[in-house]
């Protein structure tokens, strides 16, 4: 306990100089380079945070491009999982959708972002865009999961005709939460990323990639760089609680695994 508890202290305050470390290295580049235009200093990018948290607008575009992002995330997921169990059980809907999945995860993320724009319009590519990025991600995860599973196991609770409410909680169910809960926490920090590229390019009205667009047009480096702050700690924060939540349902199913 002592041990773990101690590694855990020691990882803080690494994690703290590290981030001090590329603090000072970024000051120093910010003096050298002394074009706030090209690169502002640190104290300048949170001082324009700061200017920008204490309006009511800030939280205002934080809200809308935060709905829009989660509403993609967790369609993504949902639609991830729905064509994963699909295609496990129907080689057709394998062999229909797998093409698809390849495709998605193989076109620049910009070609759908225009496509989309001139199909469904710039508010609502966000989310189409996210769910783009993580269904193929949520999809492929599971599908390893299904091949995963213990055949033996499956045999077994055939032969002894366990239910299957039963085989799917002590066979199934841990297994497959073994794959979903990386593909979830990976999808996560991509959907932010892509959602927000999605929000620059279509000039998404409310949005963060709209304020993102707008500093770098009239040059306000410093604006620019708070709003990419604002990003980062929210796809940080957002990817630490899904990382939680699926510790804490990672630890369940290996409980109830080891029970029965």
């Amino acid at each position: 306990m002592k041990l773990s508890i101690m590694k855990s202290k020691k990882k803080v305050i690494f994690t703290v100089l590290s981030i001090l470390f590329w603090f000072l290295a970024w000051e120093l580049l910010a003096l050298l380079i002394d074009i706030s235009i090209v690169l502002p200093g640190p104290s300048e990018v949170i001082v324009s945070l700061g200017n920008l948290v204490i309006t009511l607008s800030f939280w205002k575009i934080l809200l809308f491009s935060f709905i829009r992002i989660i509403i993609g995330f967790i369609i993504g997921v949902v639609l991830g999982i729905a064509l994963a169990i699909l295609c496990n059980s129907s080689s057709v809907a394998m062999h229909l959708f797998s093409p698809v999945m390849t495709i998605i995860r193989a076109t620049p993320v910009a070609s759908f972002i225009m496509v989309l724009w001139l199909i469904i319009g710039s508010n609502l590519v966000p989310s189409a865009i996210t769910v783009l990025m993580v269904t193929p991600i949520i999809w492929q995860n599971l599908i390893d999961g299904f091949s995963a599973i213990d055949k033996n196991l499956d045999e077994v609770c055939t032969s002894f005709e366990i239910s299957a409410a039963k085989r799917f909680k002590i066979l199934i169910a841990p297994t497959l939460t073994r794959f979903l809960i990386p593909a979830i926490i990976t999808s996560a920090g991509l959907g932010w990323k892509s959602g927000i590229a999605a929000e620059i390019i279509a000039y998404t009205s409310n949005s963060i990639g709209k304020e993102i667009f707008l500093s770098k047009s009239f040059l306000e480096s410093a604006e620019m760089l708070a709003w990419t702050l604002v990003v980062i700690i929210l796809s940080l924060s957002f990817e630490f609680v899904i990382s939680y939540l699926g510790k804490k349902v990672s630890n369940n199913a290996a409980y109830a695994e080891k029970n029965n």
